[in-house]
């Protein structure tokens, strides 16, 4: 099946590190949250050990957008794309996502697939990205990567590091 969502957070990642873990849990039930999955965002919070259990990974994730959301804001993108993960893998933007999730939580084969870039990252990508590059892709691909290097833009200019979910 085809059809994905990408949010695009601009945070500081240096803040959020110290936010998780940071044991401040006054904000807990603000989160956007159903209150059986606060115990996620508590664990992240408070910085204690994570069930390690597949199945589980994807709800820390989740938890960890709905921290991020509260404490940053609304993303600052949202792109709802007809591709798939598969198809996305072969973007030259996967990299995002291939670095993982910016502080630690539990594994998961499953979506949100979370990465992050700072600004120095996304400068670097826009300093070497040109049209050439661009005529490979097909219309799909071409928008996901637009939105991007928009959303990268943005980061910059606000010197803002990103953190992104793919669903």
């Amino acid at each position: 099946m085809k059809g994905c969502i990408i949010s695009f957070y601009l945070v500081n990642l240096e803040k959020l590190r110290q936010i998780i873990g940071g044991k401040d849990l006054s904000f807990l039930k603000k989160l956007d949250l159903q209150k059986e999955d606060w115990h996620y965002a508590e664990t992240l919070l408070m910085g204690t050990k994570q069930k390690q259990d597949q199945d589980e990974g994807s709800e820390y994730g989740y938890a960890l957008e709905s921290i991020i959301e509260y404490c940053f804001g609304e993303s600052e993108e949202i792109a709802e794309l007809n591709l798939d993960y598969d198809d996305f893998k072969k973007s030259p933007v996967e990299w995002i996502i291939k670095s993982g999730p910016p502080v630690k939580i539990a594994p998961s084969d499953d979506v949100p697939f979370i990465g992050h870039r700072t600004v120095a990252e996304m400068k670097k990508f826009l300093d070497n990205w040109n049209d050439e590059k661009a005529e490979k892709y097909d219309d799909d691909m071409l928008e996901i990567i637009e939105t991007t290097l928009e959303v990268f833009q943005k980061a910059v200019k606000k010197k803002k590091d990103l953190v992104t979910f793919f669903v």
